[in-house]
């Protein structure tokens, strides 16, 4: 009997691939981010395996390890009895995470936090949908802003809040890469910084943490900016 992997996961992003497969980015616990084909995508008896690849939506994979090739070919790919029906902003905002993760994620390398940290925030971005459009907006705002600090604490050497000895929120802070945090006069109150190590929802944090996360994120992204940003205007 051959040995088969087998995993849960979410796709990030996917694309055609030769007549009818598609080229898929998953996530996974274990995996990280990894690239597979999945076969009988398109043609008459294609729907269900085509509905499998859409986002948010938990999946069971099952391969045969190829150690010539990173690129995986799947055995078989089911529904694990989880999904996410995003709708309008929420939406948005879960594409956004997967575009960030999808750029930003090295490949193969495990990834048992990030993976359920988005996870929790496909979760929150659900519950925001019952709420009326301004505390939904706030809320969708907040579960960004700790999904973007949990997962650049996983990249960033320093950026967690705990490197901050004695965090108070009668200072301001700057986050210096390959440095870490300092106190300096034009830098973010500690205050929102105190808030969010505490996932402390304070809604008037919210500008000043999302400043820092976009200053962050985009110096991680050089001069390719996310596409799904253009979305929210």
């Amino acid at each position: 009997m051959p040995n088969f992997e087998q995993h849960c996961a979410y796709v990030l992003h996917s694309r055609p691939y030769r007549e009818t497969s598609a080229l898929v980015t998953f996530i996974t616990p274990q995996k990280g981010k990894f690239n597979a084909i999945v076969r009988g995508v398109k043609g008459p008896k294609a729907k269900n395996k085509s509905a499998l690849i859409q986002p948010f939506q938990k999946l069971e994979l099952r391969w045969k390890p190829n150690e010539r090739s990173e690129l995986v070919s799947l055995q078989s790919l089911e529904f694990a009895q989880l999904s996410f029906p995003l709708q309008a902003t929420a939406n948005i905002c879960g594409l956004y995470a997967n575009e960030l993760l999808y750029r930003l994620m090295f490949p193969q390398i495990e990834a048992q936090t990030i993976f359920h940290v988005y996870e929790q925030l496909l979760y929150s971005l659900v519950k925001t949908q019952t709420l009326d459009k301004a505390d939904q907006q706030a809320q969708i705002e907040w579960g960004l802003r700790l999904f973007e600090y949990q997962i650049l604490s996983e990249w960033l050497e320093g950026f967690s809040l705990e490197n901050i000895e004695n965090l108070s929120q009668e200072f301001r802070y700057e986050f210096i890469p390959d440095w870490g945090w300092k106190h300096h006069p034009q830098g973010i109150c500690g205050s929102d910084l105190l808030n969010l190590q505490n996932q402390e929802f304070v809604q008037t944090s919210l500008p000043a943490l999302k400043r820092l996360m976009r200053y962050q994120i985009s110096s991680l992204l050089g001069n390719k900016p996310l596409n799904t940003r253009k979305l929210f205007s």
